[in-house]
């Protein structure tokens, strides 16, 4: 790394201008601000290396703490990250339409013309093809599914997005399609879906509710629930019940991007917890406790843990309540891909042993569809009001449309079918990718809806995501899950569930084992623990 890493002298100019201008002010804000501002015009290109904080500071002529501080300020908000031998960098931009945080409305077009791509290779000693059950809700399927390595140089197809857990099940359109129908001969049910809703949902929407969220013979209090608009906004209404800008929230250290996009929006610090086999480490959620007095609440996945797949052991399980409770902190448990484990699998969710101190989040967005944006939370009755506020002031109500449709779903069995549905198809899914992709899926359970990948020790997680996209598949690379300052593994996730069918999913892999027997090297990034 040079004296100023990747930065041109006019930018440490225009950064030193904005250290003296807010003298005696938020200097090391004013710092980070000018920085962004770089990053957002990209004067500064994603992968540049920034100076080390020392040498920064004396060319700024400035404190190294206000530098420590700008750099701290700019890893929260995901435009930088440190490394161990690669120093700091600025990260990979992420659009507004990425997949990793929200699909494409239009695929984008490709010149299939002008790209040569290598021929996808048969894994030794196999035939290319493997006999599979059909999908019991697939219709037209029939016969063995033909797994033979797919030509794809001479074509261009849109960008298969394998970057998003969401559900593929073309049974759930038809269901929904008699569902509507059934609803529209309901006398007075459709008037009453357009009128404002009491304020945590109708009684039957909070009944299906708690049939989804129990398990293991625990159910929650009904008295304790509330329909959302879906897990995100149950996040981001619990966030506001719990936490105040500045306070800091222990998450996994690999964590979902949808619970870092909703810490980062409320302003509360991202702390870090390391991970094993079975999640987070109550033990280390403890040492956090007693050393930051602003640490409020965790926000943690106990139950097929995204991206790694960890469940929880019930002895965690209860070491995890132990810490929560005698440290004073609140548990948001989010409990979302929980519906997806194998039958009898799963324990009973940590809210179970410490309702009084958890926020227990649940939708049926990664079995049914997430455009029915249904969900609920049950929280403490210490939560009440201020739960109400962030509901009122989030979005009034939750949409009763599409709670109405889930509970129907959930009484009559169809949410049960297409819940099994799902769970044959991760599994299914998962023995193709071990065919194709051998020896790569790092995966802690097989029900889960998404793979976590390992990748060879000779390629960078973004710059694999943009060689994927390029051969024509989307993934999520490593750095999406990753909380600084952790190092970011050399892995990427797939999800199983997106592809609208085997053959696709098929091609997809297909795609990617070309890629990566024809890899070129692009560096090293320090794997996890």
């Amino acid at each position: 790394m040079t004296v100023t890493g990747d930065v041109p002298q006019a930018l440490l100019d225009t950064w030193r201008a904005a250290v003296a201008a807010a003298r005696g002010g938020a200097v090391y804000r004013a710092l980070a601000d000018a920085i962004a501002a770089d990053i957002a015009a990209a004067r500064l290109a994603p992968g540049a290396s920034l100076p080390p904080q020392r040498r920064l500071a004396w060319t700024l002529d400035t404190a190294i703490a206000t530098v420590t501080r700008a750099y701290a300020d700019l890893s929260a908000r995901g435009l930088i990250t440190a490394e161990t031998g690669r120093g700091t960098r600025v990260g990979r931009r992420r659009r507004a339409d990425d997949g990793v945080i929200a699909p494409r409305l239009e695929p984008a077009t490709r010149d299939a013309g002008s790209r040569r791509r290598p021929q996808p290779r048969a894994a030794a000693g196999e035939d290319g093809r493997m006999s599979m059950a059909a999908d019991a809700h697939a219709e037209g399927a029939a016969g063995p599914i033909d797994l033979s390595p797919i030509d794809l140089s001479p074509i261009d197809l849109s960008p298969i997005d394998l970057s998003l857990a969401q559900p593929a099940d073309p049974a759930a359109a038809a269901a929904l399609a008699r569902t509507l129908t059934a609803m529209a001969g309901s006398d007075g049910l459709l008037a009453s879906l357009l009128a404002y809703q009491p304020a945590r949902g109708a009684a039957r929407h909070r009944a299906a509710g708690r049939q989804w969220l129990g398990r293991g013979g625990w159910l929650p209090d009904p008295e304790r629930l509330t329909v959302t608009a879906g897990a995100q906004h149950a996040l981001v209404v619990a966030l506001a019940a719990v936490a105040a800008p500045g306070d800091s929230i222990a998450v996994e250290c690999l964590a979902n991007p949808s619970i870092l996009a909703a810490v980062r929006f409320r302003g509360v610090r991202l702390k870090p917890l390391p991970i094993d086999a079975e999640g987070a480490d109550p033990a280390a959620l403890d040492r956090m406790a007693a050393e930051d007095g602003r640490l409020r609440a965790a926000i943690l996945q106990p139950s097929l843990h995204n991206p790694t797949g960890a469940i929880m052991s019930p002895a965690r399980r209860a070491m995890l309540a132990q810490v929560v409770t005698n440290r004073g902190l609140l548990l948001i448990e989010d409990d979302v891909h929980a519906p997806l484990g194998l039958p009898g699998a799963l324990p009973a969710p940590v809210a179970a042993l410490i309702p009084d101190s958890t926020v227990l989040i649940g939708s049926p967005s990664k079995v049914l569809g997430p455009g029915l944006r249904t969900g609920w939370l049950a929280a403490p009755a210490s939560l009440d009001d201020r739960i109400s506020a962030a509901l009122w002031a989030s979005a009034w109500m939750a949409p009763p449309l599409g709670a109405e449709v889930v509970s129907r779903w959930i009484a009559d069995g169809m949410a049960a079918s297409l819940t099994a549905s799902a769970r044959a198809a991760n599994i299914r899914r998962r023995e193709l990718l071990a065919r194709r992709l051998p020896g790569l899926d790092m995966t802690r359970d097989r029900a889960c809806a998404q793979a976590w990948i390992r990748l060879p020790d000779d390629w960078d997680p973004d710059r694999f995501a943009d060689a994927a996209e390029a051969a024509g598949v989307r993934v999520a690379p490593a750095r999406a899950f990753t909380v600084a300052p952790t190092p970011v593994p050399v892995a990427a996730r797939i999800s199983l569930a997106a592809a609208p069918d085997d053959a696709v999913f098929l091609q997809a892999l297909d795609r990617l084992a070309a890629l990566l027997g024809a890899r070129e090297p692009h560096g090293r990034t320090r794997p996890i623990a």
